[in-house]
């Protein structure tokens, strides 16, 4: 939801006026009762606006309308509404460019400051509908795995392998408290150790990863690392602000088919920034400790990997883009510390089994 405020709702002529909550985001114009209830859905192309005296917004095929007078609400809704044509009018700009125009006013409105795609990629993140990156995830997989030293033929299909590592990623789910997503764990033999997140939800990991790991704790780390960055959309978040504003209005807007080739060599040299990789770090403290396992893990086994040889950089790399600084680690023990173990196992001995075995 980009903006939102208080009006008054209009219906027909014999209805009496009721104060109703009204929103613009990609979709239009919401307007809902002050509980949150649903009563109607106006896309852009169906309104027509009036700013004669109050602002008045109206659908073109009725007499409903809703009457704005708050004098900062209706500042910022004519802000916003300055750049989409109404229907009585000759429509210039088609419904993508429209929606770019209001991007960039509601992000203006909504920082206090002048627009950048920057400020705007965490906002537009969760816009982005879900079949475009479900295919941006599917498009990119063997990009990655060919940086990781893999390919899709390598891929580990133990079935008890990934019964145990999917069940350990529904506990670090539930643990970390993360939103409604879905997770497609995948496992390839290659030579870089390391595990990735994309941004649908699609998390590779290597069996060099997995070789390195001594307990079943500091792998559970890293994947909840990997959980977190899909758990805060910082995937698309990067992903945008390296693309810019087109590929931003792309991938609202867009066709995935369309889209996904240019897409997938932006999401391999993009970079998480560091209050990503802080947020991903406390996420998967919090998972861990959450699940049962011992969070002061995850340190000891990241300071082991970032004692290789650098890795690529971009999303590829755990720690490349953005090493363990020394402010970095600090912050994950003074978490973990913080962040004693719940009751319960982590992992049953069998599934740490099954999953370090998966690429045998």
């Amino acid at each position: 939801m980009w903006i939102e405020g208080r009006a008054v709702y209009k219906q027909g002529t014999v209805s009496q006026p009721r104060s109703v909550t009204i929103a613009i985001d990609v979709r239009g114009l919401a307007i809902r009762t002050l509980t949150g209830e649903d009563l109607a859905q106006w896309p852009f192309r169906s309104l027509v606006k009036s700013t004669s005296g109050p602002l008045v917004i109206r659908h073109r095929d009725g007499t409903d309308r809703v009457e704005i007078q708050d004098p900062r609400t209706r500042a910022a809704f004519e802000a916003v509404l300055k750049a989409i044509p109404s229907a009585d009018e000759s429509p210039g700009r088609s419904l993508a460019v429209s929606a770019m125009m209001v991007i960039a006013f509601l992000a203006a409105l909504t920082a206090g400051a002048v627009w950048s795609i920057r400020s705007l990629a965490e906002s537009l993140a969760p816009m982005v509908p879900a079949e475009i990156v479900e295919v941006i995830d599917a498009s990119s997989v063997e990009m990655v795995l060919d940086v990781l030293g893999s390919s899709p033929a390598l891929r580990c299909d133990s079935v008890d392998g990934a019964i145990a590592i999917n069940r350990l990623a529904d506990r670090l789910t539930i643990a970390g408290r993360a939103r409604t997503m879905s997770l497609d764990i995948q496992v390839y033999k290659g030579t870089v150790a390391n595990a990735v997140a994309l941004p649908g939800g699609t998390i590779i990991v290597t069996d060099a990863l997995l070789k390195r790991v001594r307990i079943p704790d500091a792998f559970a780390g890293v994947l909840a690392h990997e959980i977190g960055h899909v758990h805060h959309r910082h995937g698309m978040t990067a992903l945008l602000r390296e693309g810019g504003l087109i590929l931003a209005l792309t991938l609202v807007t867009g066709d995935a088919s369309s889209i996904a080739t240019g897409t997938v060599r932006l999401l391999v040299g993009a970079a998480y920034s560091r209050e990503a990789e802080s947020e991903a770090d406390a996420f998967a403290v919090e998972a861990l400790a959450g699940a049962g396992g011992d969070p002061k893990a995850l340190g000891p086994f990241l300071v082991d990997l970032a004692s290789d040889e650098p890795e690529p950089g971009g999303l590829l790399s755990l720690l490349a883009s953005h090493p363990l600084s020394a402010d970095r680690r600090r912050a994950i023990e003074t978490l973990a510390a913080e962040s004693p173990m719940a009751e319960g196992s982590l992992i049953l001995d069998e599934d740490w089994a099954d999953i370090r075995t998966m690429c045998d």
